[in-house]
């Protein structure tokens, strides 16, 4: 069988053809590339949102210690003073300020009555909040706060 020589189509690939696998490879890689930036900006939101909770949490179980104290505080203040209630309020808007991005926090007490037993007891409302932004939450040219709200009750001596 003699050797025949191949035709000019079947001698392998052209550079066109070449060209259009390195654009179909790249734009692969692409994607997946966006899609783990998107994945660790995602983790980071939800970190912060898990570490908003546990703050709140600690400073509602820190009011539930000490019924009498008066943890009323708004955003953008910190009580100066040498109270328990004072430091425990200081103490939580460094760890806010420490632990998210433009951390802040607001707690309000309201005393309400119990409607079955007629009892008094103090509902507490905290509400933190933080810039949201590095977790991809919005543009960068906006502010994007986001908020968590943790009620919690006590009882009043």
């Amino acid at each position: 069988m003699p050797i025949r020589p191949l035709s000019r189509s079947s001698r392998g690939f052209s550079l066109i053809e070449l060209l259009v696998a390195l654009i179909v490879v790249s734009l692969g890689l692409g994607g997946i590339l966006y899609a783990q930036g998107r994945g660790v900006q995602a983790l980071n939101g939800n970190s912060w949102r898990a570490q908003a909770a546990v703050l709140a949490e600690h400073v509602v179980d820190r009011a539930r210690a000490n019924p009498t104290g008066a943890y009323a505080v708004a955003f953008g203040s910190t009580p100066t003073g040498s109270t328990v209630e004072q430091r425990d309020i200081g103490t939580w808007k460094a760890q806010l300020a420490r632990s998210l991005p433009a951390g802040d926090g607001e707690i309000t007490v309201t005393t309400r009555t119990d409607a079955t037993t007629g009892r008094d007891f103090d509902e507490i409302n905290v509400v933190v909040r933080w810039d949201d932004r590095r977790a991809g939450a919005g543009d960068g040219g906006s502010e994007q706060l986001r908020h968590l709200r943790v009620q919690g009750y006590r009882a009043l001596p």
